[in-house]
């Protein structure tokens, strides 16, 4: 065999290596964004049944704690910002405004005994908490497998390709830490944190 048709060989091998070796990149990038994609369906559908609780507390609330529309509308206009959310960093946001304006619901109850001894209201709270345990699962899947996906499309060559074929790094789901001094309470002073 003549040197020229080595040299067609070697470079036919080393196409169709880089060929296989993009494909298999292709084919692993479609499934872990199709996997991303229904972690975040999963956590919406769990984001959601904790927001449809919220007009139920609010009724409950109402028909013992009537002179509090001021919480009242805090918890609808948290519920209309995150209708209108449309991606996880505006989600995470609403939420949290879901979250402060439920925690200020839920003192308000605090301070009405027979609210509390009411079987509805307990069972609302109950389902509550365990929506937010279900909301704290599902969003640990989905930015651990986001997490993946950056991390694969930030890869050697891959980061080049995958932004030129529509495999854009995914946003993470990560709620602002709501502040305690949102909540009313004392918050140390960071200097004196620092200096432990």
């Amino acid at each position: 065999m003549k040197p020229s048709i080595y040299l067609v060989v070697i470079v036919v091998a080393l196409a169709l290596l880089c060929g296989l070796l993009f494909f298999s990149q292709y084919i692993g990038l479609v499934s872990m964004n199709e996997v991303a994609k229904q972690d975040w369906a999963d956590l919406d559908a769990q984001l959601r049944s904790r927001a449809d609780l919220a007009p139920d507390l609010v009724s409950a609330v109402k028909n013992r704690a009537p002179d509090e529309e001021e919480v009242f509308n805090g918890v609808a206009d948290a519920l209309g910002r995150l209708a209108a959310a449309a991606t996880p960093s505006a989600r995470a946001e609403s939420e949290e405004a879901l979250t402060i304006a439920l925690d200020r619901l839920l003192a308000v109850a605090e301070s009405c005994p027979e609210l509390n001894a009411d079987e509805d209201f307990i069972r609302l709270q109950i389902e509550l908490a365990d929506a937010e345990k279900r909301i704290d699962a599902s969003r640990g899947r989905y930015n651990d497998n986001v997490e993946i996906y950056n991390m694969c499309t930030d890869g050697f060559l891959v980061s080049y390709v995958a932004g030129r074929i529509g495999f854009l790094p995914r946003e993470r789901f990560e709620p602002p830490k709501v502040s305690a001094k949102a909540h009313g309470e004392a918050v140390p002073d960071e200097s004196e944190t620092e200096k432990n």
